[in-house]
């Protein structure tokens, strides 16, 4: 007997050892790479051996390929749990290993699709790990009886790798699904009901030499269930073809449900078969109880059943010969049954004939139930030297370096502050002390002639596009500012609205809500955003200072656009300063020395701002928290020892801004003593001093207001790219738990169907089964083999939780205590007893 082949899916080499190699010496150094190389140098060189493209060719007929491969795919899979502890990979998470795990469409190996997330590494790892079970399973099912308790045992473990995957499919973009269309909810449930029905078809097998031992109607109800679990998957098959949507190849199609159909109508046939002998042999204890016509009521059924599939050209065409020849054994054989008990009912017993559809509900059949068990391989843990993976930091050290990064910061805004204190304060000082005026004086040459000082601010100022390029940088900063705050809030309120959302579902469904709070999530988003906001109102300050500054100097910001013939006389000084000057030139020429010495002093100032905000950005806080912690400094030190560098260089910026503020001070003392000097030769003038200083402390400030606009835009461009990259990657975390959230609402919903449907325990009413489709693929509406069952016909599809199944035993079948629950799957040959006459789908009265 054939069996139907289902493809492994394929991936390209991928050097994880090398990435991992240029992470970790990034962010911890090479020391800390080295203990660790060996591990993932047999990481990446297992996953180089998966060349899948060529054991598609052999695994279906290979025993020995089959063994190598779950083997390798077991202890690779093992690695990546344990990794996955260790490291994040989700392409949404902050600060994760960017790895983009390539993998192929089983279906259509062209469809591929490369993403950094583990979700999509485990989840395909574990469907070719169900393929190859599935395969070993079937190469041994009709083997001898160790055989096929050993199938049992392989269909089990891909029961259990389902379920895996399920779970993780829930956390899985639809952008990848949409290419993945093996991950399809319908592939799954065919995959596993399938092998659970083979898993009853052998269990059926192996019982059925003691038939006698442990009753007839425990192995017709082992039969039934068998049948159910084919005609749950023939459903899902069905599914697929009436939706049109090429999700599955035809052929592939075609053949699956060639099988599944064959089996259905053969375990149905041997299901009412067997429960007639069952009823015979009840009648020789109780001859008057009208067994006989129960028996002939099952036999009856049976025979109708494998009849009219055998009449049904357009579904026997896809079954197989020897197959066909099995179903016409089988009637032979009910048909005999049935003429037999006939004719001795007719001439001795004369009883009715019960048209029963029913199987019983047999004790047996709440004990002997096949779970999904997890392979003993994957509970044994791998050799991993834990001391190795000591330096890699921990999620509390990681809350702790972001605390460090949020300190860094404020220190970082703190010294980007203190260049425009000094600067004000040395503005203000010099315009209420007249040392620009003084400052000028000296530089004019002429009477009536702008000063070489002032001459050469104007020509710094128009050579950097002047009063129109000003105001056009100005603005530039206000759509900068509007822009960065925009996505700010957008940022804000997305993560606001997740979270309000999960606690409102929380509330609604209370423990059922297993996932992770948002509010713990999203915590490192916001972390994140609360300092790139910082960051902001820094800068929206700094501009509102700008724009005051701007404000203040319009005017001369507008003298300058004209011609310079009308913006002279506001620089010049008269025919009285030139003897003041001459008197006066050695305090005059020590101030202009003292100025020098301050434009310097702020020169050196700024350089030593931008390299502390360097030093902060530049530095790898994770990795110097790491070293830190490994020479077993106190964690209530940490903070302080990995910031020791930036606090030697604050308090050199200390110092240097002490000795800027003593030069200001002596600057002003100088102006002082040169005003009075200027007073007492020629009574007050401080209109011309303050017309003088007024305009070219102006132009001073206009000069230095391109610097800061040419610093802001920078700062913004900066910051407006670690926004929108923020920006996306809560999106990408939303959409991650949107996913989520959508896929627990529907198994939530799915579960509580469950609990509707068993409400009515096996008293469920259920409607009169049809016969068999007389078209295979093609048939009309009311044809169950070609149509999609209701949402509420059968369990949902969702399977059951990781803990229903029993760990793994020697024992293929898992006995079980008489208080256990059955299945959640419906069990219709049991249930209430009602036998299928050829029908594929049970539909519970509403």
């Amino acid at each position: 007997m054939s069996f139907i082949t289902y493809p492994l899916k394929v991936t390209g080499p991928i050097p994880i050892d090398v990435i991992f190699e240029q992470f970790i010496t990034q962010i911890y150094g090479e020391a800390t790479w080295q203990p660790v190389k060996g591990l993932f140098t047999k990481v990446s060189q297992l996953r180089g051996e998966f060349l899948f493209d060529q054991h598609n060719l052999t695994v279906a007929n290979d025993p020995a390929t089959c063994a190598k491969l779950v083997e390798k795919l077991t202890l690779y899979y093992k690695h990546l749990l344990f990794l996955q502890n260790k490291f994040r990979f989700e392409y949404y998470q902050p600060g994760a290993v960017n790895i983009p795990f390539q993998w192929s469409n089983s279906f259509d190996a062209k469809k591929q699709i490369a993403t950094p997330s583990l979700v999509l590494e485990k989840a395909c790892i574990l469907y070719n790990l169900t393929i190859i079970y599935y395969t070993e399973g079937n190469n041994l099912m009709f083997g001898n009886p160790e055989q096929r308790k050993v199938a049992t045992q392989k269909f089990r473990f891909g029961l259990w790798c389902i379920q895996q995957i399920k779970q993780l499919v829930i956390n899985m973009a639809p952008e990848i699904k949409a290419i993945l269309t093996d991950f399809c909810e319908a592939n799954l449930d065919i995959l596993y009901h399938t092998m659970l029905g083979n898993c009853y078809a052998v269990l059926f097998n192996n019982l059925l030499p003691q038939e006698d031992q442990i009753k007839v109607k425990n192995i017709a109800s082992l039969a039934g269930e068998a049948s159910q679990n084919y005609t749950i998957a023939l459903s899902k098959v069905n599914g697929i073809i009436q939706s049109g949507e090429h999700i599955i190849p035809q052929d592939h199609l075609q053949k699956v449900k060639a099988f599944l159909f064959f089996n259905t109508v053969k375990y149905m046939a041997i299901a009412g078969l067997k429960m007639s002998k069952h009823h015979k042999d009840l009648h020789e204890d109780n001859l008057t109880a009208g067994h006989i016509g129960w028996a002939l009521g099952y036999v009856k059924n049976s025979v109708n059943t494998i009849t009219i599939a055998l009449k049904n050209e357009a579904a026997m065409k896809f079954v197989e010969k020897q197959q066909q020849d099995q179903l016409q054994q089988i009637r032979a054989d009910c048909e005999k049954e049935f003429n037999e008990l006939n004719q001795r009912n007719l001439q001795i017993y004369n009883q009715e004939v019960i048209d029963e559809k029913k199987l019983p509900r047999t004790t047996l059949m709440e004990q002997l139930i096949i779970q999904p068990a997890e392979p003993k391989e994957m509970q044994q843990n791998i050799a991993v030297d834990e001391s190795a993976f000591a330096n890699f930091v921990s999620e509390e050290t990681l809350q702790m370096v972001q605390e460090i990064k949020q300190f860094a910061q404020q220190r970082c805004n703190e010294v980007e502050n203190v260049q425009k204190q000094i600067f004000d304060m040395k503005q203000s000082a010099y315009l209420e002390n007249y040392v620009n005026f003084f400052i000028d004086l000296i530089s004019q040459k002429q009477q009536q002639q702008i000063p070489q000082k002032v001459n050469d601010k104007i020509a710094k100022f128009n050579s950097q596009g002047g009063t129109k390029q000003l105001k056009n940088f100005i603005q530039t900063l206000k759509d900068n500012n509007i822009q960065c705050g925009m996505i700010i809030n957008n940022v804000r309120q997305k993560l606001e609205k997740e979270q309000s959302e999960d606690d409102t579902f929380r509330k609604d469904y209370g423990a059922k809500w297993t996932r992770a709070q948002s509010s713990t999530s999203n915590k490192e988003y916001l972390n994140e955003l609360k300092n790139l906001e910082e960051n902001f109102k820094i800068a929206t300050n700094v501009d509102m200072d700008t724009q005051q500054r701007w404000q203040q100097n319009l005017e001369v910001a507008e003298l300058m656009e004209k011609p310079p013939a009308e913006y002279t006389k506001y620089f010049v000084s008269g025919s009285s300063e030139d003897s003041f000057k001459q008197q006066n030139l050695q305090l005059l020429q020590q101030l202009e020395n003292t100025d020098t010495q301050i434009n310097s002093d702020m020169t050196a100032i700024k350089d030593s701002i931008q390299n502390i905000n360097n030093s902060i950005r530049n530095t790898n806080f994770q990795g110097e928290v790491s070293k830190v912690l490994q020479q077993k400094v106190p964690k209530d030190k940490v903070l302080e020892t990995v910031l020791q560098p930036v606090s030697l260089q604050i308090t050199a910026l200390n110092d240097m801004i002490a000795h800027y503020s003593n030069k200001v001070s002596e600057a002003c003392n100088l102006a002082i003593e040169l005003q009075q000097k200027r007073n007492q030769k020629g009574g007050n003038q401080s209109g011309n001093m303050q017309q003088s200083e007024k305009y070219s402390g102006g132009l001073t400030t206009l000069v230095e207001l391109f610097d800061d606009c040419q610093q802001g835009m920078k700062f913004y461009g900066d910051l407006l790219g670690l926004l929108l990259d923020l920006d996306k990657k809560v999106s990408d975390f939303i959409s991650a738990r949107e996913i989520e959230k959508n896929n627990l609402i529907q198994m939530i919903h799915n579960e509580q169907s469950k609990v509707n449907m068993n409400q009515g325990g096996f008293n469920a009413q259920y409607v009169q089964p049809q016969a068999p489709p007389t078209n295979y693929f093609y048939g009309q509406q009311n044809n169950p083999y070609n149509q999609y069952p209701p949402q509420n016909q059968y369990p949902p599809s969702q399977y059951p939780p990781q803990n229903y199944g029993a760990p793994y035993q020697n024992h293929p079948y898992q006995q079980h205590q008489q208080q256990q629950q059955m299945p959640q799957q419906s069990n219709p040959f049991y249930n209430n007893g009602q036998f299928n006459q050829g029908q594929s789908v049970f539909i519970p009265k509403k």
